[in-house]
């Protein structure tokens, strides 16, 4: 059985996509693209946020053994911020609060901190950095017992 060429007036088959298809396709992925794009912005301002969260813990805690080390002059340790030079070779409170405040200020943006030691042998050391990104104070508060 032969079959007849297609006649010039029935309806052409269609072949490929319609322009209507094309675009509401790019739309639809623009719209994802542009998630993702809001995503990755939002996944790298937590991350930095976390990074200067785990470096003022990290403060915290150098200090926290720094007082231990030098238990006998704990109440030496009270202080909020200072302006003295760090000696790095020296061994005292004085110097101890001054090398940790010079920390404090470059490893965190706007840092800084404030320390408060009780006679109850008790550390409480505050430490405030400014938020990447979306600007605000973020403030850690720290207690330990020595």
């Amino acid at each position: 059985m032969l079959l007849s060429p297609p006649s010039p007036f029935s309806p052409p088959r269609q072949r490929g996509f319609t322009l209507t298809e094309v675009l509401v396709s790019a739309a639809v992925l623009g719209v994802a693209l542009a998630g993702l794009a809001s995503l990755q912005t939002w996944s790298a301002r937590m991350v930095g946020d976390a990074a200067a969260h785990t470096r003022a813990v990290q403060l915290a805690t150098d200090l926290t053994e720094r007082i231990r080390a030098n238990a006998a002059a704990a109440a030496s340790y009270n202080a909020t911020g200072s302006d003295a030079a760090c000696n790095p070779l020296a061994a005292s409170a004085a110097n101890d609060l001054a090398c940790w405040f010079t920390e404090v200020a470059a490893k965190l943006p706007g840092g800084e901190a404030a320390v408060s030691v009780t006679t109850a042998r008790a550390v409480t050391i505050t430490v405030k950095w400014t938020r990447a990104g979306a600007g605000g104070r973020e403030t850690l508060t720290w207690n330990a017992q020595l």
